[in-house]
C-alpha cells in the first residue's frame, strides 16, 4: 500500500546466464533453467508486506544485488477517505542495500534512515556490462501510466539512471547529466525521454547523442524498448529509427498490439491490449510472425 495510487514495482523476474530468476514474497530468489530445474540462489529477507524488493543478477549469474525499501507502519484503523493517514504519524522510511553471491550468504552493505517524509528513493533496475543499475528519485506510485515500463521517474517521465557500487555508492550517470532514461541495453546505450519532450534521444553511456526519434502522436503505452543493437525503438505499435517511423502495426493506437521488448534485432515481442496474448512480430513492417499461445509479460530472452 502506497497511498492513493497504484504501486510502481520492479518485476520479480530477471533473466541472466540462460536462466530465469524469480523472487517470492519472502525475498527468496530462485533460478529456473530451460530444462525445468529450480534451485535456490539467494535470499534478501522480507519480513513485512510493506517492504519493496528490487534486485538484479549479474550477466554471468554469479552475483546479485538488491535494495529493500520499508515504509512506516500502516495506520490503525486504515484510512476510510483519501484525507485519512495511511501511515503511523512520525513513522520512518528506511532502505538497505544487500548483496549476495549465487548460493552464498547475504550481506547488508548499507542501511539508511530516509526520515518521515514520503521519499524518492534509489531502486535497482538491472545490470549491464559495467555493473548494477539503479534509478535515482524513483517514483513509488502513480495514478497515470508512466512513460517507462521499468525506469520510474517521480514525475512519471524517465529517471536518472546510474551505476551503483556494491556498498550503495552512486557512480556514473548513464546518458549524461540531463538524461532521464526510459530504457538501456547491455553496452550502456540508453534512451532518454520525458512526458513533456516529444522526442526520444538515443545516447551512448557517456552522453554522446547517437540519434533521435519523435514520440508517436498516439503514444500511450509504457515503454519504449531499445533494440539489442541500439538502432531502433519499439514503442506501443510502432518501430522508430533515426529516419522516423520505420514500421507500424496496421491496427495502431488503442486497438493495436503493444510492444513488450525485443527477442532479437529483427523480432519484436508484442501483446494484445486486452488479453495480453504474446506474439512475435517482424520489426520490418510489424507483421505477425506467430503467436506464442500464452498470456503474460515478456521479461527477456534466455
Amino acid at each position: 500500500m502506497i497511498g492513493n495510487a497504484a504501486a510502481l514495482l520492479q518485476s520479480p523476474v530477471r533473466t541472466a546466464a540462460g536462466a530465469a530468476y524469480f523472487a517470492d514474497s519472502t525475498g527468496q530468489i530462485r533460478k529456473l533453467t530451460p530444462d525445468g530445474t529450480v534451485s535456490m540462489v539467494a535470499k534478501f529477507p522480507l519480513t513485512s508486506t510493506q517492504q519493496e524488493l528490487s534486485y538484479a543478477v549479474s550477466p554471468d549469474g554469479a552475483h546479485l544485488i538488491a535494495i529493500v525499501l520499508s515504509t512506516p507502519p500502516l495506520h490503525v484503523p486504515p484510512p476510510q477517505t483519501i484525507q485519512d493517514p495511511l501511515f503511523v504519524d512520525g513513522g520512518r522510511w528506511s532502505l538497505s542495500v544487500e548483496t549476495a553471491d549465487a548460493g552464498g550468504a547475504t550481506s547488508i552493505t548499507l542501511q539508511k534512515d530516509l526520515g518521515t517524509a514520503y521519499p524518492q528513493p534509489t531502486e535497482i533496475v538491472g545490470w549491464d556490462a559495467k555493473g548494477p543499475l539503479a534509478t535515482l528519485n524513483t517514483g513509488l506510485g502513480a495514478q497515470a501510466q508512466p512513460l517507462s515500463a521499468h525506469f520510474f521517474g517521480y514525475d512519471l517521465g524517465g529517471a536518472a539512471l546510474i551505476h551503483l557500487a556494491a556498498d550503495g555508492t552512486h557512480l556514473d550517470r548513464i546518458g549524461g547529466s540531463d538524461c532521464l532514461a526510459v530504457d538501456e541495453i547491455a553496452d550502456g546505450t540508453v534512451v532518454c525521454g520525458t512526458v513533456a519532450n516529444p522526442d526520444f534521444s538515443v545516447r551512448a553511456s557517456s552522453g554522446t547523442l547517437l540519434w533521435q526519434a519523435a514520440q508517436p502522436t498516439q503514444y500511450g503505452a509504457p515503454g519504449p524498448w531499445l533494440s539489442p543493437d541500439g538502432n531502433a525503438i519499439a514503442v506501443q505499435s510502432f518501430v522508430l529509427t533515426r529516419g522516423g517511423v520505420a514500421s507500424a502495426s496496421r491496427l495502431n493506437g488503442s486497438t493495436g498490439p503493444v510492444a513488450l521488448g525485443w527477442l532479437n534485432t529483427a523480432t519484436v515481442v508484442m501483446a494484445t491490449p486486452s488479453g495480453g496474448d504474446i506474439s512475435l512480430y517482424s520489426a520490418n513492417g510489424l507483421t505477425l510472425i506467430r503467436s506464442l499461445g500464452v498470456s503474460g509479460v515478456f521479461e527477456g530472452a534466455l
